[in-house]
């Protein structure tokens, strides 16, 4: 029958709701922020064509082997403060159930932010950056658009180098672009959209109703970490800062950057998670692994 055949049990994923009017070429770029009009005609549409469920009530659906037609969750990474700002109005209005998956170590303020690699392009004069060590080559940089081009390259090229190294090569990116750490650090204390929520925050998110889940504590790329004891110090380290904060166990994960091994993969099960979310496009049916939950944009959501 047609239900048969309608898409099932979809999970989007979002990073950022903005108060601005338009999107520049940084946040369009990753395609993980949206502006607030956008994200409310996005969900009334799915209020009106979609069920949408809980991330929990998936992971029970497929343990089940349970196929529910054109059911879809929202999930939100990393734990921006437009969430708190711009989401959450829009989800309480339509009665949205939603997740935010949260990097513990941002939340009170690490010294190196999360975005200063997108800060340093935003704020360059440079008007090209040489990435040949990372294997990116040489990068245009003269307008607004090439820079969001040159940021995107530079980091997928740095977040495949190991730990230490990656740390070297973003310092020297860094001063390539000839943006200081102050300068960053500025830039990020005073543009709404780089302000991390603070556990107080979250705690007011779980309330009413988000369901908090963990994103690792610095958001690294888990497979470059040669270390299994700083492997499991991200996974469990930041479930268990999130339970100490909060109150409340976390049981569902985020993998940063989708990035994930079989042994990865058995870890979070075996920390007492009870799922875990990708960044592989596709559904969730019946058969697929609950700590390998598939999510997409919105803009890939089967009509």
């Amino acid at each position: 029958g047609l239900l048969q055949n309608s898409p099932a049990m979809t999970i989007l994923i979002y990073h950022d709701v903005l108060v601005n009017k338009t999107l520049d070429p940084f946040d369009q770029i990753d395609g993980g922020r949206t502006t607030a009009a956008e994200f409310r005609r996005q969900m009334k549409y799915l209020r009106r064509h979609w069920e949408v469920i809980s991330i929990q009530a998936i992971v029970t659906a497929l343990k089940a082997g349970i196929r529910i037609p054109r059911a879809c969750a929202v999930t939100f990474d990393d734990g921006f403060s437009g969430v708190l700002t711009c989401a959450l109005p829009i989800i309480r209005e339509l009665a949205i159930p939603a997740t935010l998956y949260v990097m513990s170590g941002m939340v009170e303020g690490p010294t190196t932010h999360f975005n200063a690699t997108e800060i340093a392009f935003r704020l360059t004069r440079a008007s090209a950056v040489d990435l040949s060590d990372c294997g990116a080559g040489i990068l245009s940089c003269r307008t607004t658009k090439e820079r969001a081009i040159a940021m995107k390259r530079a980091k997928a090229a740095l977040r495949l180098l190991p730990r230490a190294l990656e740390r070297e090569q973003r310092e020297k990116l860094h001063r390539q672009l000839g943006v200081s750490i102050r300068d960053i650090e500025h830039y990020a204390a005073t543009d709404p959209r780089f302000r991390y929520l603070r556990w107080v925050e979250i705690k007011e998110l779980a309330r009413v109703g988000f369901t908090i889940g963990s994103h690792t504590r610095t958001h690294p790329s888990l497979p470059q970490i040669k270390s299994p004891e700083v492997i499991r110090e991200e996974v469990e380290g930041g479930r268990r800062d999130l339970a100490e904060n909060l109150d409340m166990e976390p049981f569902h994960f985020a993998y940063p950057y989708g990035h994930v091994t079989r042994e990865i993969r058995d870890l979070v099960e075996q920390v007492g998670f009870l799922s875990a979310s990708t960044t592989d496009p596709g559904e969730n049916i019946p058969g697929v692994d609950p700590f390998l939950l598939r999510r997409i944009n919105f803009r890939n959501l089967p009509r």
